[in-house]
């Protein structure tokens, strides 16, 4: 889940792999040879791949930046707003914590009024959309046969009435005032049949559901280096997200966040290699969604606490 179980505070800047286009771009990626009798180099290809472009409006393109407003950072966010001019997105979180029993959602534990969130950021022409998640409390069995239910059913226009799975929260976002919606599953069996075909449906379903009324939908993806788990040390439940099948998206948000959380230090928990690592799996898995790829990098927050006080 994003930091929001932790005692600590943490400032959260996403931006873009790279800049938009419709037009084709060209992708280094690398490959390497088949191991011989003797050592061979990388090589080095020219791909050439069709890119899908970020939404417009989303972010700005002068300072592609998305703020990530958790629930202990509201009250400090609304502040900002109000005295600075705010070019990026906003994605605010704990403002719709979903229940995979029955997919009804409620509002989490925040710092501030969220209509004094959203009017500011509408005061500043600033899209903000709501970060759907589940509580990690929640065994991840349920959140899979969630999911596995929520794609099954027959898929109706989302009403105020309807009830699917799917329209509880495109209302929800409609209800909100919100811009789009961003889904945020990090806990679910991987092991689940059919869970990553079940999730991508999911996911298309929503975002039909949301394009019908005018909304965007984005994902938040767990990091990932590989597809076998035995060559990515953080591989846990993320077997449930296929980056390819979840590639026509409106926008993809990478959780570039390192293997440990509990440094107890102000600073970055990312290291280059790490970024490296992860930027390669994304280039090799998915070069047509370059563009509309945003990269999230946390910071340890206490040097921020400090400067609040």
């Amino acid at each position: 889940m994003k930091p929001r179980q932790y005692g600590h505070l943490l400032v959260v800047l996403v931006l873009f792999v790279s800049a938009c286009s419709n037009e084709s771009s060209a992708v280094l990626v690398r490959r390497t040879s088949t191991p011989t009798k003797q050592a061979t180099p990388t090589s080095t290809q020219i791909v050439h791949v069709a890119q899908q472009s970020l939404p417009k409006g989303l972010l700005n393109s002068a300072y592609p930046v998305m703020d990530w407003v958790f629930n202990i950072t509201c009250g400090r966010a609304v502040n900002s707003y109000r005295n600075g001019q705010v070019k990026g997105a906003i994605a605010y979180d704990s403002a719709a914590w979903l229940y995979p029993s029955d997919g009804h959602l409620v509002e989490g534990t925040q710092d501030c009024d969220r209509a004094a969130l959203l009017g500011q950021a509408r005061n500043q022409g600033v899209p903000t959309l709501i970060t759907v998640g589940v509580d990690s409390s929640w065994p991840e069995q349920e959140l899979a046969q969630y999911i596995d239910q929520a794609a099954s059913q027959p898929q109706v226009p989302c009403s105020a009435q309807a009830t699917t799975s799917i329209c509880k929260i495109v209302n929800w976002a409609i209800d909100g005032g919100y811009a789009g919606v961003i889904i945020d599953f990090e806990l679910v069996n991987g092991k689940y049949p059919q869970i990553r075909t079940k999730f991508a449906t999911f996911m298309q379903e929503l975002q039909d559901a949301l394009h019908q009324k005018g909304l965007l939908c984005g994902i938040a993806l767990i990091h990932k280096i590989s597809d076998r788990p035995e060559e990515d040390p953080s591989f846990k439940g993320n077997f449930f997200e296929d980056w390819r099948l979840l590639s026509r998206l409106d926008f993809l948000v990478v959780m570039t966040v390192d293997l440990d959380l509990s440094l107890g230090k102000p600073g970055p928990l990312v290291s280059i290699d790490w970024v490296e690592k992860q930027l390669d799996y994304l280039w090799q898995t998915i070069p047509q969604a370059l563009s509309k790829t945003i990269i999230e990098f946390p910071f340890y927050g206490r040097g921020w606490q400090q400067d609040a006080q």
